[in-house]
């Protein structure tokens, strides 16, 4: 018999946060482990991409 696993998708929305998007992620792995954390680019013209894909998780 299979255990039901809840999964957790902490969603974050991001535009033009290159300064601050790299903490949120960081905060959210910390205080939510076993949450997958997506960072939603919504046409950022800065480099708010790159500063979310360098969060070593």
């Amino acid at each position: 018999m299979m255990k039901n696993k809840q999964k957790l998708l902490a969603i974050i929305p991001a535009f033009n946060e290159e300064g601050s998007v790299g903490k949120v992620v960081e905060d959210v792995k910390k205080y939510l482990p076993q949450a997958d954390a997506l960072v939603v680019n919504d046409g950022s013209t800065n480099l708010t991409s790159e500063k979310a894909k360098a969060v070593k998780l």
